[in-house]
C-alpha cells in the first residue's frame, strides 16, 4: 500500500512537471511569436500586444527557473530568435554573398546578450517593485541607446517601435523619441509581469491605467494638432519617382551585364513616368538614392542625342529649358538631365547621385538640390555610412569585401544641410532617417520638410522596405515635420507631421517591383516638439536617474539596514 501511494505521488509529480513544461513552452513560444512579429511591418495587432505584455509573457515562463545562469541563456536565445525574424532581411545573400550571414548572426547574439543582461536584473523569487521596474526599463533603454554608437550605429527594431502601430500611442515620440517609447514598452511589460504573478486588483488597476493614459494622452495630442492642421491648411505639390529597378538593371554587376539598362534608357523611363502622371506641375520632384549610374558629373551622354530625345518627349519648345552649355561641349552628365527637369517642370529637384572629388581623391553618396534656372547646385554628403558597403570599419576586412567587388569607399559628410527656396528642406540618404538624433539636426537648422532618398533594392525580397518606412515615419512625429521619401524599389510615400501616411506607392504588386510616380500634396503643417529641443538627452537622463535610484535603494539602503541589525 505504501508503495502504491509513493508510486501515485511520483506519477502526480511527473504529470505536474509535464503540465508546467507544457505551460512554459506555450508561454515561451507564444510570447516569441507575438514579439517577433510585433512590429508594424508585420502586424499591427501583434505590435499592440507586444508593447503591452509580449515580453511579460516570456518572463512569466521563467518563474520556475531558479538558476540565474539558465534564465540568462534562455533570455539570450529567446530574444535572438525574435531578432532573427525582425532582421531576416539580412539573409538576402543575392548581392552580398555569404558574409552578410556572419553579420546577421553577430547581430542576433549581440542583441540577445543585451536582453539576457536586462533579464538578470529581474528578481527571481518575487515580483518587481516599481523602483525595480523603472530601473530595469532604464537599463534596457540605455542599452538600446548604446547601439547607436557601435560602428555606424544600429537603430533598427528598437522595442519602442511596437508602440507606433497606432497613431495615438506613437505620439509620445514627440516628447521622448523612440528610445522613450522603448522605456514605456518595458515599464508596461514589467507592470504586466507583476499583475500575472500577484493578481492583485491594485496592480491590475495601475497597469490598465497606464495603458489608458498612454493612448488617451496620445489621442488628445493627435486631435489637437489635426484640428490645427485643418485650420492652417498649406500644401506642397510633389512628384516622387520610384524607378523600380533591381541592382543588376541599375548598375552593371559582374556576370550580369546583359541585364543592365543603359542610363540613357533609364532617364527616358523616368521622364515618361513623369509625363504619364495626371499632374505635371509640382513644387518639388524627388528621385531616389543613386537614381542613375555613373555619378553626377561624369559626361557620358552625347549632347545631340539628349537634345533629340528631350525634343521628342517634351516638344521642340523645350530647347529654351535646356541648360546653356559652353562651346565645343559634345557630351553631358546626369546633372544636365537634372537641370533640364527642373527648368522644364519649373520645379525644385532633389536627386540621389554619387559624386567624387578628384583633388581630394574622395567620393560621396550624396543628394543634390537643383532649383529651376539656377546654375549653382547644392550637395549634401551622406553622413552615416553603412559598414562594409560604404566604408570599412576594420582594415583587415578589406580582402573579404574585395571578393565581392567593393574596392572603393565613400567619405563621411560632416553635417545636415538645408535646401529649398519656399520651404526649408533637410535631405537624408537611406539609412540615415532611422537615426532620430541625426534627423533632429536638420530640424534644429530650420527644416520644415524632411526629404529622404533611398535604395533598399539590395535586400530583395524581404521586409526591409516596409520596416524602413515604418521607422522613417517616427522621425516625423519626433520632430513635428512632414516627410517625403523617394525609393528605388519602395516604399515611396508622403507622411504628415503626426506620422500619418498621406499617400504611398507599394513596393511590389503580383511579385513585380512597382515603377511609377507618386504625385500628391504634402501638408506642410509643422510644430515644435520637446524631442527637437532635448533630443535623446531627456530620456537618457531619466534612465540614468532611474538606475542611480535603484542602486541607492537596493545598495546603500540595504547595507545600512543590515548594519543596523548587527
Amino acid at each position: 500500500m505504501v508503495v502504491d501511494v509513493l508510486h501515485t505521488r511520483k506519477m502526480n509529480l511527473k504529470q505536474l512537471d509535464l503540465q508546467k513544461n507544457i505551460r512554459r513552452g506555450v508561454l515561451w513560444g507564444g510570447s516569441w511569436a507575438i514579439v517577433a512579429f510585433g512590429l508594424p511591418a508585420w502586424s499591427f495587432v501583434c505590435s499592440a500586444i507586444a508593447s503591452c505584455c509580449g515580453y511579460a509573457l516570456f518572463w512569466i515562463s521563467l518563474q520556475d527557473v531558479q538558476s540565474r545562469k539558465m534564465r540568462f541563456w534562455q533570455a539570450v536565445a529567446w530574444f535572438a530568435l525574435v531578432q532573427a525574424v525582425q532582421f531576416s532581411w539580412m539573409t538576402a545573400t543575392a548581392y552580398h554573398g555569404g558574409y552578410i550571414l556572419l553579420v546577421y548572426i553577430a547581430v542576433l547574439l549581440w542583441l540577445g546578450v543585451q536582453f539576457g543582461v536586462m533579464t538578470l536584473l529581474l528578481p527571481v523569487d518575487s515580483s518587481p517593485s516599481l523602483v525595480q521596474s523603472i530601473a530595469c526599463a532604464s537599463v534596457w533603454t540605455l542599452l538600446e541607446w548604446s547601439r547607436l554608437f557601435v560602428f555606424c550605429g544600429l537603430p533598427f527594431n528598437m522595442v519602442g517601435y511596437a508602440l507606433t502601430a497606432f497613431s495615438p500611442s506613437s505620439q509620445f515620440a514627440a516628447a521622448v523619441g523612440v528610445l522613450g517609447l522603448s522605456f514605456i514598452v518595458m515599464v508596461l511589460n514589467l507592470l504586466a509581469l507583476k499583475c500575472l504573478q500577484q493578481h492583485r486588483l491594485k496592480d491590475i488597476g495601475v497597469y490598465f491605467g497606464g495603458i489608458v493614459l498612454i493612448y488617451g494622452l496620445g489621442w488628445i495630442h493627435l486631435q489637437y494638432h489635426q484640428r490645427k492642421m485643418e485650420k492652417n491648411a498649406s500644401f506642397y505639390e510633389v512628384a516622387l519617382v520610384q524607378t523600380g529597378l533591381r541592382p543588376e538593371q541599375k548598375v552593371p554587376l559582374r556576370d550580369q551585364e546583359h541585364l543592365f539598362i543603359s542610363p540613357f534608357e533609364q532617364w527616358i523611363n523616368i521622364i515618361l513616368e513623369l509625363e504619364n502622371s495626371d499632374k505635371k506641375q509640382w513644387n518639388l520632384i524627388v528621385l531616389p538614392e543613386a537614381a542613375v549610374p555613373y555619378g553626377a558629373y561624369f559626361a557620358i551622354y552625347p549632347i545631340e542625342d539628349v537634345q533629340e530625345v528631350l525634343k521628342t518627349l517634351w516638344g521642340t519648345s523645350c530647347v529654351e529649358d535646356l541648360p546653356k552649355l559652353e562651346e565645343n561641349v559634345h557630351e553631358v552628365s546626369n546633372m544636365f538631365w537634372v537641370q533640364a527637369l527642373a527648368n522644364h517642370y519649373r520645379s525644385e529637384v532633389i536627386i540621389g547621385l554619387d559624386d567624387s572629388d578628384e583633388i581630394l581623391d574622395t567620393w560621396y553618396n550624396a543628394a543634390f538640390y537643383m532649383p529651376p534656372h539656377v546654375k549653382e547646385v547644392q550637395r549634401y554628403e551622406k553622413c552615416i555610412l553603412v559598414p562594409l558597403a560604404e566604408y570599412l570599419p576594420i582594415k583587415w576586412l578589406e580582402p573579404l569585401v574585395q571578393k565581392y567587388g567593393i574596392t572603393n569607399f565613400a567619405t563621411h559628410g560632416r553635417q545636415a544641410k538645408i535646401f529649398g527656396q519656399a520651404v526649408p528642406m533637410s535631405a537624408s540618404v537611406c539609412y540615415e532617417e532611422c537615426f532620430g538624433h541625426f534627423m533632429r539636426q536638420g530640424r534644429k537648422q530650420g527644416a520644415k520638410l524632411f526629404v529622404n532618398v533611398t535604395n533598399d533594392g539590395w535586400y530583395l525580397p524581404s521586409k526591409l522596405p516596409e520596416q524602413h518606412f515604418h521607422h522613417a515615419r517616427v522621425r516625423s512625429i519626433e520632430n513635428g515635420v512632414p516627410l517625403v521619401r523617394a525609393c528605388n524599389t519602395g516604399i515611396t510615400a508622403i507622411v504628415d507631421s503626426l506620422g500619418n501616411t498621406c499617400a504611398r506607392l507599394p513596393a511590389q504588386e503580383d511579385g513585380a517591383i512597382i515603377q511609377g510616380v507618386l504625385s500628391s500634396r504634402v501638408p506642410l503643417y509643422h510644430y515644435s516638439t520637446l524631442y527637437t529641443v532635448w533630443g535623446d538627452a531627456l530620456i537618457v537622463s531619466v534612465c540614468g536617474v532611474g538606475v542611480l535610484v535603484w542602486v541607492f535603494v537596493y545598495g546603500v539602503l540595504r547595507k545600512g539596514v543590515a548594519r543596523s541589525y548587527e
